[in-house]
């Protein structure tokens, strides 16, 4: 089931996809040649790049929420991330999920 998918069957549920890498790069990289640019953007994006491409460990995830509460965050593979596909243990919680009472 994608994002789309997910969000229009269950109500006040949302997914965000996302990925953190563990930002150890090679001592070859010059990190600080990346920012020489005068332009603040291309630097960032170049970083960005760098990172994503030198990175010895990356993983993603989906972050569920309910209306403004964050439910839980489960791992994706690259493939589910890439094609934003939900992972089951996400759709699990959202079938589970039990909703605070305010009264």
């Amino acid at each position: 089931m994608n994002a789309e998918e997910f969000e229009q069957q269950f109500e006040n549920f949302y997914v965000d996809f996302g990925y953190k890498t563990d930002g150890n790069l090679p001592p070859s990289i010059n990190v600080k040649g990346l920012f020489e640019s005068d332009n603040l953007e291309a630097g960032l994006n170049n970083f960005a790049a760098t990172i994503r491409e030198h990175a010895q460990q990356e993983q993603y995830f989906v972050v569920l929420t309910w209306r403004t509460l964050t439910v839980g965050t489960y791992f994706c593979t690259l493939t589910e991330y890439q094609n934003q596909i939900v992972p089951q243990q996400a759709i699990i919680a959202a079938q589970n999920y039990q909703p605070p009472s305010f009264e």
